[in-house]
């Protein structure tokens, strides 16, 4: 059984031509696309458009967090009760566009 040869030094011979042929300039990492707070909230906030524009439960995820939040302080509830339950909701909403990555990266693999 060989030893594997480790992605950050390819061998000549490795038939990974994808990795051979990109340079960290040409391909970037995740966290150097965006080079300015200004970028990374605009990413993120397409992110969000797109998990309300493509994901229906992400919608009424969005839709009872408005509704929780607006009763919560239509009825005076404590400030620490309504954080608790925006955090919470936040909580949701966020596995749900977790999830709705995770699809997309499944469907892309299977190439549906």
């Amino acid at each position: 059984m060989s030893t594997p040869t480790p992605v950050s030094n390819p061998s000549p011979a490795s038939s990974n031509t994808r990795e051979e042929a990109s340079t960290p300039s040409e391909r970037p990492y995740a966290w150097q696309i965006a080079h300015n707070l200004g970028a990374s909230f605009r990413y993120a906030g397409q992110g969000i458009y797109y998990g309300l524009r493509t994901q229906r439960n992400f919608r009424i995820h969005m839709v009872a967090t408005l509704t929780v939040t607006t009763v919560g302080f239509a009825l005076q509830l404590p400030s620490i009760h309504i954080a608790v339950i925006g955090l919470t909701c936040g909580f949701v909403m966020a596995l749900e566009l977790i999830n709705t990555a995770l699809e997309a990266v499944v469907d892309l693999t299977v190439q549906q």
